[in-house]
């Protein structure tokens, strides 16, 4: 197989009266090849640069096969990732002292905002409740002290805590039975949010998600209930609520960067989906899954900005910025120079993971992600010309162009599950486009809410202004 994907790589730097069907074929035989022949992709680097330098290509159907070509290489990799240290040894690591230019990098975002001190001083409050219920045996001011925490940081990681031992289970579970034999109004969030995290450490997240569901109509402001149903099994409800959590007054920190973790994954995942399923021609549309990746990658860019650099899921978000950035814009230099502050930031997240003895929470991702900095430059220099043909080809072949407000409306029409008034869907479900699709993101005006900068499909004027428009959910 090896000397069939050589063959294939050298015919496409040959020149050709009419290049197009080659050179199309060509690309689909060596991103196919990626799944059985990463041995021979990893060893050779022309290879992986062949199809990195193809994300710089007009049409999307030609960006998609190299970006799925690309991953599909290191997808068996996940599997033989280092795992994660315990919660003891996690402690253990961030207590020590850090080197100085991570300190540099904390002092220069807050370090009283900084995730390894929140970590220790949550894990300090929590060392010092369970004291305190061993010496008083207050189960209720415990349960409430608990709410609290799991509002904070993941006491999976802060209480020392991987699994939960029964004692401890059984303790939590009769803490949540104090809270709601008082019966105190004040007091039914806590109850709730104890009851969902509970259910949550045991995976039985279609009951947490069920009581969350009924938690929010009675308080829609709690941000943790719509992180509870980012755990449905229905990928609607889970964006829907990943989007609605970030608005909520009710948040904290910690929250909403789960949130944003979580729509981050949930959003580039079907992404992936709907244009796996729109390049193989089904009944699936271009615009959906664009759509989703270009929601991903703003959710990454805001994660990244806003969270700690020291938060441990910074590399794997930052991983997904770097791919979508590589995979959805347009005005990247060879040298990635528009990015090169990203960069810097994976380099940092590295080294916060290498002192909190911390893995990414994907390898594959993250092996790709370097090879795909580590081959840009030389993959462009060496086969852009190959792509220009491919894209002279097929722009003679008058491909629809889908604009930014279509892959917009696309999403938002999913989200909010819009019909017209026979019953029917206001967007199709079956692709319009066909190969050589080209996304035109300068042409119009993004139809975004004025306030919560979600995309929605049905907007309406603000009272105060002529000029905002706010989506219906707000």
């Amino acid at each position: 197989m090896e000397d069939v994907i050589f063959t294939v790589l050298d015919s496409v730097r040959r020149p050709y009266v009419l290049p197009g069907q080659l050179l199309d074929h060509a690309l689909e035989i060596l991103a196919a090849s990626t799944r059985y022949s990463a041995k021979v992709f990893k060893v050779h680097p022309r290879l992986f640069a062949f199809l990195v330098a193809g994300l710089r290509a007009k049409g999307w159907d030609t960006r998609w096969m190299c970006f799925s070509g690309l991953l599909k290489i290191y997808d068996k990799d996940d599997d033989d990732a280092p795992y994660s240290v315990d919660p003891a040894e996690f402690l253990k690591n961030i207590s020590q002292t850090l080197p100085w230019h991570l300190q540099r990098a904390l002092d220069a975002y807050g370090p009283s905002r900084s995730d390894i001190r929140l970590a220790l001083t949550v894990s300090e409050e929590y060392d010092s409740s369970m004291r305190d219920r061993v010496v008083h045996g207050d189960l209720y001011a415990f349960g409430l002290k608990q709410a609290e925490l799991i509002l904070k940081a993941d006491l999976s990681v802060a209480g020392g805590i991987l699994h939960g031992s029964s004692t401890w289970m059984n303790t939590w579970r009769s803490a949540i039975n104090k809270i709601r034999a008082k019966n105190k109004p004040e007091d039914q969030d806590a109850a709730d949010i104890l009851d969902i995290a509970y259910l949550l450490y045991r995976r039985r997240h279609e009951e947490a998600v069920a009581l969350a569901r009924k938690s929010i109509t009675r308080n829609p402001e709690q941000a943790y209930f719509y992180y509870a149903l980012s755990f449905s099994s229905d990928h609607v409800e889970r964006l829907q609520a990943e989007k609605k959590g970030l608005k909520c007054q009710q948040s904290t920190p910690f929250v909403r960067y789960q949130l944003l973790y979580q729509a981050v994954e949930h959003a580039g995942a079907m992404g992936y989906k709907w244009l796996l399923a729109a390049s193989a021609e089904v009944t699936h549309s271009w615009e959906k899954g664009i759509a989703c990746f270009v929601s991903a990658l703003e959710d990454a860019k805001t994660f990244v900005e806003e969270a700690p650099p020291d938060h441990r899921s910074m590399l794997h978000i930052l991983n997904w910025l770097v791919l979508l950035s590589l995979l959805v814009r347009e005005d990247l230099s060879p040298d990635l120079m528009e990015i090169k502050d990203i960069v810097k930031k994976v380099k940092t997240a590295e080294q916060f993971a290498e002192f909190m003895g911390v893995q990414p929470d994907r390898f594959d991702f993250y092996l790709a992600q370097k090879a795909a900095l580590k081959h840009y430059a030389q993959g462009v220099a060496e086969f852009s010309r190959v792509y220009e043909d491919l894209d002279r080809a097929k722009s003679q072949q008058a491909s629809p162009t889908v604009t930014q407000a279509q892959t917009e409306d696309a999403l938002a029409a999913w989200l909010d599950d819009v019909r017209l008034e026979d019953g029917s869907r206001a967007f199709p479900s079956h692709c319009e486009v066909n190969r050589g699709t080209k996304v035109n993101f300068d042409s119009v005006t993004m139809y975004r809410c004025s306030w919560c900068g979600n995309p929605s499909a049905l907007l309406k004027k603000c009272e105060l202004s002529l000029l905002a428009t706010l989506c219906l959910s707000c």
